[in-house]
């Protein structure tokens, strides 16, 4: 193998890249170019080089590269203010920065720059969670939200706080570090070019975790399977004709998504959901099913309320009201909806028949309907 790629330590761990890329050269891989997060180096003899880091937001015009290598530095590479400079250790080239006080002066602007970095993260997260606040029913949305696709999304949702996380992590220890780097210089006491080698275990983690994320989330949307409802049942869902409403399936305004059944695979849960509709004597009827096997039972009643608070039908949780369904732990239905819980299994239910219903016939539908899938989880049990 005659090239490899590693992490590199963060910009602000100036004395700790000095010292990683002279180890490296030492062990025969020679430096080549520094990228965002990675370090690209090539094969070579081991050798003595050593590696010196500036701090300098400025171009390299041709002079000040002649300067430098009349003193025994060549340029390696540049990304952003992170300039890489290599001599051998056996030319004794002098330091960059005799003058410790001299080098502080050049890490003001990246002082500065970390200080506005967590500064401006301050407003900017408050602004988004002030503006998640202001839609719907503020917090509770946005608590509703998060739940809602830790059942359904969980790769993107930990990818979201994992790279959160981990920014708002490194800011903070970047800002404490070059403060504190940056008020030693200024005392004076020089840089220490070969530190206590810090091992970088947190960057492994977080783009592992990245990896395993998305991976999961390709597996959902790889097993994620539409196909045109059958006549009968062939899962935990039930039909119309189940039901009582036997008619002929159409599609009334014309949706793709309807008379369709759709499984998905999450770590979490099994997810079934149907949709159908049917033409009946006067007029016709409309019924949808999301059924969701949690792997966490404990997660079922919390789930049940999110669904309940993220309804589209009815915003109100008061007009919801509980009714007794043999077989469940709880039920509560509004006008056409039904969202129950037993054990690990959800259940959202939303049922449209001709005319103007009692609310004690639409019980008795949910009941029905709960029922029978109640008896269909009990016997893929």
């Amino acid at each position: 193998m005659k090239y490899k790629l590693l992490f590199h330590p963060e910009d602000y761990c100036i004395g700790e890249n000095e010292r990683f890329y002279t180890d490296m050269a030492g062990r025969g891989w020679r430096l080549e170019h520094r990228g965002v997060e990675l370090s690209r180096f090539k094969k070579c003899d081991p050798s003595d080089d050593i590696y010196r880091i500036e701090v300098d937001y400025s171009e390299f015009d041709e002079d000040r590269l002649d300067l430098y290598a009349d003193c025994g530095w060549e340029f390696v590479t540049k990304k952003g203010y992170i300039n890489v400079f290599r001599a051998s250790s056996g030319a004794e080239p002098p330091e960059l920065y005799p003058d410790p006080k001299e080098q502080a002066r050049t890490l003001r602007r990246m002082r500065r720059r970390t200080w506005m970095t967590n500064l401006l993260l301050l407003p900017i997260v408050t602004a988004y969670i002030a503006l998640m606040l202001s839609i719907g029913d503020g917090w509770r949305d946005v608590s509703a939200g998060v739940f809602n696709s830790v059942v359904m999304a969980p790769g993107i949702i930990a990818v979201f706080f994992a790279s959160l996380l981990y920014a708002i992590a490194i800011g903070m220890e970047g800002t404490i570090r070059i403060s504190a780097l940056y008020r030693r210089l200024k005392r004076g006491e020089p840089l220490d070019h070969t530190p206590k080698k810090r091992p970088m275990v947190h960057k492994w983690v977080l783009y592992i975790t990245i990896l395993l994320c998305f991976g999961v989330t390709a597996a959902q949307l790889a097993s994620a399977r539409r196909v045109a409802l059958p006549e009968e049942s062939d899962g935990v869902y039930i039909t119309l004709d189940e039901l009582g409403y036997a008619g002929e399936r159409y599609n009334m305004f014309g949706s793709s998504g309807v008379n369709t059944l759709e499984r998905v695979w999450s770590p979490t849960a099994d997810i079934t959901m149907a949709r159908e509709e049917i033409r009946l004597d006067g007029g016709w009827a409309s019924f949808d099913q999301d059924i969701y096997e949690l792997r966490v039972p404990a997660l079922a009643e919390t789930y049940s309320r999110t669904i309940m608070e993220r309804s589209h039908l009815t915003r109100d949780p008061g007009e919801y009201r509980e009714i007794a369904v043999s077989g469940w732990d709880r039920v509560r239905v509004s006008y056409a909806e039904c969202i129950a819980f037993r054990g690990g299994d959800v259940v959202r239910l939303y049922l449209l028949t001709p005319g103007e219903a009692a609310m004690e016939q639409r019980a008795a539908d949910f009941t029905r309907a709960l029922e029978l899938i109640g008896e269909k989880l009990d016997g893929k049990e």
